[in-house]
């Protein structure tokens, strides 16, 4: 939904592990409440889950007694392990649905959130957080946010002194890089979360198991609330630095509006995929929406290459007031073979940021028929998957060009079309 937008600022880039909110990575989760009492929070320990249990331990000093109760939430199961853009011969680490960053205690209540299966067939993760009174063992909100395709995996919440609520964590799909994102809430608005906002997108793709056999990725974010702007929380997260590298991102992040005028992008890149030379793609919306107090004002569009097409361009100027939104639509159509790239430019008079650019990327492919009495092979992932001409007499092989995938395997020859065809094993399947 188009619940509470979340804006971002002022940030740093670190490629050491920073311990820089306390993060208790063992289940169950504690936090201490009022003087003399502390809470524990762990999630369900069956397959599908449907409770939290907290536990109380009143006098943890002097003469503790624990009790626990099980809080009924909205059930749920445990998220698979995600892909990216690229895929590899592992997965990322995901480590199910635990609750991997310590609940916050304010204003009587806990605050708690983790990763869940979500979307077709259960095959992403969303984030979701659930709001527990703790004194009566009842949750007062419960909330998840999440889209078929997109993996979220390792998030950590804060409530901001208004009760706002912000979420950090790390995103993934088959398009893109796992990156640092955030979400949010503001207290007034109905319950949900906004669309994930980036704070720095993946640059490379990454499998690392330094000989476990686990793509291990991080094991949580963190998050803390500034301690002279209650208005204000730091978060950490992890993301992708360059190709096998992780890095850190740290950012200040408040509740929009802000003062002045802020350009904010629901995405900072669309990658169109693979599509045939001379045939149009889906369109893709990209989403503006002014996160500043002032009004935006857009100046005017970069021209895009032939590949690529804003769908009905708004007149310039543009006015967008505080909080408004106007919604993009891009196709790509390659006109010839290969990969294509250019970049979007929105120009306007957002002060911080008056050239704003969405990165635009496909590849263009064009299928050539099979030559009578010509024998074809493909090479394997080692060399980028290349499609040959064989000698029959002497198996000398004669390089036509590289293929579209990194291997393709069981190469036929199509018997009505000639359009050599074969199976793509790249992925959690293959396909033809």
């Amino acid at each position: 939904n188009t619940a509470g937008k979340v804006t971002w600022f002022d940030f740093w880039d670190f490629h050491e592990p920073s311990n820089f909110a306390l993060v208790f990575g063992l289940r169950p989760s504690i936090i201490f409440g009022n003087p003399g009492a502390a809470f524990l929070v762990n999630e369900s320990p069956f397959s599908i889950g449907t409770f939290f249990t907290v536990w109380t331990v009143k006098n943890p000093l002097s003469t503790p007694t624990i009790t626990g109760v099980d809080v009924p939430v909205v059930q749920y199961s445990s998220p698979p392990d995600p892909n990216q853009l690229g895929g590899g011969n592992l997965l990322f680490d995901a480590a199910g649905s635990d609750i991997h960053n310590e609940p916050v205690y304010r204003d009587s209540s806990l605050w708690v959130v983790h990763s869940i299966a979500s979307g077709a067939n259960n095959d992403y993760s969303a984030v979701r957080y659930v709001r527990i009174d703790p004194f009566q063992g009842k949750a007062l909100e419960d909330v998840a946010m999440g889209l078929t395709g997109y993996w979220h995996i390792y998030p950590a919440i804060m409530p901001d002194k208004h009760r706002n609520v912000i979420i950090t964590f790390c995103r993934s799909n088959l398009f893109e890089y796992m990156g640092a994102f955030v979400s949010g809430r503001r207290a007034i608005d109905p319950a949900g979360l906004s669309p994930s906002v980036t704070i720095q997108s993946g640059l490379g793709n990454y499998v690392k198991d330094f000989g476990t056999r686990r793509n291990r990725w991080g094991d949580y974010s963190g998050i803390a609330l500034d301690p002279a702007d209650g208005s204000a929380v730091w978060t950490h997260t992890e993301y992708v630095s360059a190709k096998d590298t992780w890095g850190t991102w740290v950012s200040k992040v408040k509740m929009g509006p802000i003062p002045g005028v802020l350009l904010n992008p629901d995405r900072q890149a669309i990658n169109f995929g693979k599509k045939e030379v001379g045939t149009a793609s889906d369109t893709v919306a990209i989403t503006i929406t002014n996160d500043g107090q002032d009004t935006l004002v857009i100046s005017s569009f970069s021209s895009l290459n032939q590949h690529f097409t804003l769908i009905g361009p708004p007149g310039t100027p543009r006015k967008i007031e505080s909080l408004g939104t106007l919604v993009l639509n891009l196709v790509f159509t390659p006109h010839a073979n290969g990969d294509m790239i250019d970049s979007l430019v929105i120009n306007s008079n957002d002060a911080n940021n008056p050239k704003t650019s969405i990165a635009l990327s496909g590849k263009g492919f064009s299928f050539t028929n099979a030559q009578l009495g010509t024998l074809y092979a493909t090479s394997g992932n080692s060399d980028g998957g290349r499609i040959f001409s064989l000698n029959p007499s002497f198996g000398t092989a004669t390089l036509i060009g590289p293929t579209t995938s990194n291997q393709i395997t069981s190469l036929r020859v199509h018997p009505t079309t000639k359009a050599l065809i074969g199976i793509d094993p790249a992925g959690s399947a293959a396909n033809t």
